[in-house]
């Protein structure tokens, strides 16, 4: 089945409302497979640490999910990528052994995660991850 990853935004106590899986109405990017390896893999990338540290601002009642907080540098560093950086990334995202997408769809994704951080600050929203195996 594999790893269900949606990233998302919204201010922190709209956490508080996560009953199991985020609202469909919340500004999000479904990413499958995408989870916190290839996620933080592509912080390096970004020179940005992917997630804040610490227990997660929301979870499961035995962590059957997770809501990770990105970093503000990291949502800075997504919304700052050209479309040259967004080929570049994510093709490269591409090839990492936990998702091995063809580059179109690391593209794609590294695109929409784009656009996610772009709106993070015009809607001041943090932008999550909600991840569940």
């Amino acid at each position: 089945m594999g790893v269900l990853s949606d990233y998302f935004l919204a201010t922190p106590d709209d956490l508080t409302t996560i009953e199991g899986d985020i609202p469909k109405k919340w500004p999000r990017c479904e990413a499958k497979g995408f989870g916190v390896v290839p996620f933080e893999q592509l912080g390096k990338r970004l020179k940005a640490t992917a997630f804040e540290k610490g227990e997660p601002p929301a979870h499961g009642e035995e962590y059957e999910w997770v809501v990770m907080a990105v970093t503000e540098t990291m949502v800075a560093a997504l919304a700052a990528l050209s479309d040259a950086g967004v080929k570049t990334h994510g093709a490269a995202m591409a090839k990492t052994e936990e998702v091995g997408w063809k580059e179109a769809d690391g593209r794609a994704i590294v695109g929409e995660l784009r656009e996610l951080a772009k709106k993070a600050g015009k809607a001041k929203k943090r932008m999550y991850l909600w991840t569940s195996t």
